[in-house]
């Protein structure tokens, strides 16, 4: 048994974040996570305050479990010593030994939306879909909280549902944050093209078919119609969509065009298209089948994109 002082975990807390990259999830370091969790239980209820106890086994150490404590959320620092958050209680409460079930898939929810691992973004293609990216170390937690059984309970659905819909639910908000900013850059960069007022038309409606009301230039008042999209994402691995709406309306206009913005810390980039540039990417009608949008890879305009200043 080994023993750490609360100056020595208050000070590894303090530095976990800088060694989190070197973190592997397994079901050692969830066990003894949660072990750590009730010994600061323990810690907080007794009147005689000794120092905390470690039970190091299978070669997981105190820094990885504080850290993923941590990083977690399950734990929290006074001035003097950890203390558990509400989260952490809930998750110990599961049980008073072992690792219970109910435990682990809490303390995986956390991992998946604190710790990010890049595989997550498979979830809401269906559990196998993920699992096949996972570590065996990782996977065997799954199997572990019962997550990966070959005939899933209704408690084992919901779980993965609920996870799934969280995880969508954060990419459609993300989606909609890099939109905005590909709307406000349009903005700026139509009201220095012009010397006008460009209206922002998107924020009143998402159905015309178009975000942006533009004019030809300072002297034409013309008007012009610009649909923007958007990405993070590098130029080889993004996408965009088309609408049926939006293809429509980029029809019956003669002064229509797609702002395609990359953005990224380094630079901002934007590729001004016509319909005609996009139109062998636009589907048909064929039958009774009728087509409600199109995704297009950025990469096939890579030669359009220009940096802006």
């Amino acid at each position: 048994m080994k023993t750490y002082p609360l100056t020595m975990l208050k000070l590894s807390l303090t530095i976990s974040l800088v060694v989190f990259d070197m973190l592997r999830l397994s079901v050692n370091l969830l066990s003894n996570a949660l072990s750590y969790l009730r010994e600061i239980d323990s810690y907080a209820k007794s009147s005689v305050h000794e120092p905390m106890a470690y039970y190091q086994a299978f070669s997981v150490s105190a820094e990885a479990i504080i850290d993923i404590a941590n990083t977690c959320k399950w734990i929290s620092t006074d001035e003097s010593h950890p203390v558990l958050t509400n989260r952490g209680k809930k998750i110990m409460a599961c049980g008073s030994y072992g690792l219970p079930q109910a435990s682990i898939r809490m303390m995986l929810e956390d991992y998946l939306y604190q710790v990010r691992p890049i595989w997550r973004n498979r979830i809401p293609f269906g559990r196998q879909e993920a699992s096949i990216f996972m570590s065996k170390d990782e996977r065997a937690c799954f199997y572990e909280a019962g997550l990966l059984s070959e005939s899933p309970s209704s408690s084992v659905v919901n779980w993965w549902d609920q996870v799934s819909a969280k995880i969508r639910n954060e990419r459609e908000t993300s989606n909609l944050s890099t939109g905005r900013l590909g709307e406000r850059l349009t903005l700026l960069f139509e009201k220095k093209r012009t010397n006008g007022n460009p209206r922002w038309m998107a924020i009143e409606s998402n159905k015309l078919g178009y975000d942006i009301l533009s004019q030809v230039s300072a002297s034409d008042k013309t008007s012009v119609l610009i649909e923007v999209k958007a990405s993070t994402e590098s130029i080889d691995n993004a996408y965009f969509y088309i609408s049926k709406n939006e293809w429509n309306v980029a029809n019956g206009t003669s002064c229509y065009y797609f702002y395609l913005w990359h953005i990224s810390t380094n630079h901002k980039k934007i590729a001004i298209l016509t319909p005609d540039r996009v139109a062998r990417y636009i589907p048909i009608n064929q039958q009774n089948g009728e087509w409600e949008s199109v995704r297009i890879p950025y990469g096939e305009f890579s030669s359009d994109f220009k940096e802006i200043v």
